[in-house]
């Protein structure tokens, strides 16, 4: 969406009622799936489609536009903070600001302008995407990591208000959370062993390679020396 129409979206819903507690443009959008849906969050609000296939935890003041309702469904976060979850236990297939996903829930903010965070609980990583602004060109990955329990705790509070719901959340993923962390454990073992049995391999042809050198060049002297006074 260009800055423009952002900016008469924004004067358009500050122009509705200000008790909504959800503001979209159309009406009732995402209850009749019209896209593109613009919803607004005056405050957190928990949405869910009228195919209960998918639901959207809004965070106060952000703004998701919903620009496809069919599989695989697609948002754009134009700001603040989102999460989408499958509402049954299967991964479901969307896109959020052109980047695609097959996941039970991802975490998304606004950092700053063009710069998107994007948390995916499939694998736990946290990545951050330059957003291109065309639909020509795709977002730039800037960076991802794997998040510790604690700064995944500190990233994830941020989406919930409840500290009922938060917890229970967060037990709900523990288990899969320490599969991933054994997984990304092995995998950096097994990189490290890669890496070093590579570094004793090079080591060992450079030693082989300057024993093999050191023997030609006693060869060549001693025929230089048989040549010169034995000739």
């Amino acid at each position: 969406m260009s800055s423009f129409r952002l900016f008469l979206f924004v004067n358009l819903i500050h122009g509705l009622s200000a008790s909504a507690e959800t503001l979209s443009v159309p009406e009732n959008c995402l209850a009749q799936e019209i896209a593109p849906c613009l919803i607004k969050a005056e405050t957190n609000q928990t949405l869910k489609s009228k195919s209960k296939l998918f639901q959207l935890a809004v965070s106060s003041g952000s703004i998701v536009k919903i620009v496809q309702f069919n599989i695989p469904f697609k948002f754009d976060l134009l700001n603040g903070k989102v999460s989408i979850q499958a509402i049954s236990k299967k991964p479901i297939q969307f896109k959020l600001n052109d980047v695609a996903f097959e996941s039970k829930a991802v975490f998304a903010k606004s950092t700053e302008v063009g710069r998107l965070q994007i948390y995916d609980v499939k694998n736990f990583i946290l990545a951050e995407y330059e957003l291109s602004g065309s639909s020509e060109q795709e977002s730039v990955l800037r960076k991802s990591e794997f998040l510790a329990k604690l700064d995944m705790i500190r990233y994830l509070s941020e989406f919930y208000t409840s500290k009922k719901s938060f917890l229970g959340y967060l037990k709900s993923i523990e288990t899969l959370w320490k599969k991933e962390l054994n997984r990304q454990t092995n995998d950096q073992t097994i990189a490290l062993q890669r890496s070093i049995a590579s570094i004793a391999k090079a080591e060992e042809l450079s030693k082989a390679q300057a024993e093999k050198e050191a023997e030609e060049l006693k060869k060549v002297r001693r025929q230089f020396f048989y040549r010169t006074f034995y000739r």
